[in-house]
């Protein structure tokens, strides 16, 4: 599947600029490593070379790729995932994943610290049965900093997520890269605006001029509510997604980790049932809070089994993926599994889930690996191939982004029911200033650049 994404001329602008100041930032970063790589080579301190290409060269290979790619392409190319996940009661879910060159922050010139190579965006979707065969589908947006909307919108009914999205503009959100759809009938307003507009401007000098005028407020005010002003002229650029299916040909099967996710999942909530779902949130949030106080004046804390619940059902959602192999590896160590499951079988399902997260691990790996040294291999692999239109360093890219979905957490993918609180107050107040005082400060940014 493929999409566009929409971008308006003077968002262009803010992006050329904002990519400007990310190349040019890292650019001293990277003088001054060659610098050094160059210095070892003249002194022929074979060891330290070796040590350097090892540590500094492997951990900085990620911002290098990105860097290169945000120079070549940066404005006009995207690698997109599209990841169907199950849904936590009767439906089901999907989560359109795009990863960009560059990220930026909430300023041109850097005055806030947030602009750095590569950025991933997502917009989620939920999927309910209907009558006849058809789906009931519905999205998420992404709201300022990652946040998600908190309200679900709706695409209508459809057979397939294909069709729910057709004549729908991907649109990334001035400032952070927040990622959104618009829907056909909202590009529809825009059509008749702009016919009308058209018609009314070419009738007299005095009537553009009057209408011109009234078309800059029009568009201040409502580049404050919505995503694009519908007098903006627009640039569009598709991209393609890699699916789950897609994935299983690069040796990545998404849907057997989620399976073990949800079993044992599964199980955690029957053992929570046991006790009750009310003493369980009662007393997890009272022991919490008691810690917290003894921590403060140096007393004694409390470990229990309601605290040992929590922390498991926070490797599961809250923890990023590869990190969980390590977590669930300590939590088995220390026999804290126990508490949560009495039969050897479950204990069985998480050491098949740490080895396989470690499997995934080593498979992004080599993919990296093999996108630098074995080039000939890596671009004919079918999926890679599915980017065939992008640059070369936007296909080295791909192992890279999906390096970094991967450490993510589950919450974040698709799930905001299981986010932490902190993260669920944040996103309280991130969905509304999205939508007003987040995004008023970015189209005052915007028009401050000048074409």
């Amino acid at each position: 599947m493929k999409m566009k994404v929409a971008i308006t001329e003077r968002e262009l602008r803010y992006e050329e600029k904002s990519r400007d100041t990310v190349v040019e930032k890292y650019e001293t970063t990277y003088d001054d490593m060659y610098k050094q790589l160059e210095k070892l080579v003249e002194e022929r301190d074979t060891l330290s070379l070796f040590k350097f290409i090892q540590s500094d060269l492997e951990r900085q290979k990620y911002l290098i790729m990105t860097h290169e790619w945000a120079k070549a392409k940066g404005l006009s190319e995207m690698i997109g995932f599209l990841l169907k996940l199950p849904g936590l009661k009767v439906e089901e879910r999907y989560v359109m994943y795009t990863f960009l060159a560059f990220s930026k922050g909430i300023s041109i010139q850097g005055v806030v610290d947030a602009d750095h190579p590569g950025d991933l965006e997502r917009v989620i979707f939920q999927v309910f049965p209907a009558a006849g065969g058809l789906k009931d589908y519905y999205f998420l947006n992404t709201a300022a900093h990652g946040f998600p909307v908190l309200m679900k919108d709706d695409l209508g009914k459809h057979k397939t997520l294909k069709d729910a999205v057709k004549g729908c503009e991907v649109f990334l959100q001035p400032g952070d890269h927040a990622m959104g759809l618009l829907k056909p009938e909202e590009l529809t307003t825009r059509v008749h605006f702009e016919k009308v507009y058209s018609k009314i401007v070419n009738s007299s000098t005095f009537i553009h001029l009057f209408v011109d005028g009234l078309a800059r407020f029009f568009r201040r005010l409502t580049g404050i509510l919505r995503p694009h002003s519908p007098f903006d002229a627009k640039r569009y650029y598709e991209f393609y997604f890699l699916e789950s299916d897609e994935l299983k040909g690069l040796d990545i099967d998404l849907d057997r980790y989620m399976n073990q996710i949800f079993d044992l999942d599964r199980r955690l909530k029957e053992r929570i049932k046991e006790i009750g779902n009310f003493k369980y949130k009662l007393k997890k949030n009272y022991y919490f809070f008691r810690n917290w106080i003894a921590k403060k004046f140096k007393r004694t804390t409390v470990w229990n089994k309601y605290l040992q619940l929590n922390k498991f059902e926070s490797i599961l959602w809250r923890t990023p993926i590869f990190l969980q192999d390590n977590e669930l590896s300590e939590y088995r160590k220390e026999e804290l599994t126990q508490v949560v499951f009495t039969d050897d079988d479950y204990i069985q399902t998480i050491e098949q889930l740490e080895l396989y997260i470690a499997r995934i691990e080593r498979r992004i790996d080599l993919l990296k690996k093999m996108s630098f040294e074995n080039q000939d291999k890596y671009f004919n692999l079918d999926a890679i191939n599915k980017f065939a239109d992008l640059s070369v360093w936007a296909k080295i890219a791909v192992p890279s982004a999906i390096d970094t979905l991967f450490n993510k957490t589950l919450w974040d993918w698709a799930y905001p029911e299981k986010a932490p609180l902190g993260q669920k107050i944040f996103r309280v107040f991130a969905s509304p200033a999205s939508f007003f005082f987040y995004k008023f400060i970015q189209r005052y940014l915007i028009r401050k650049v000048k074409a």
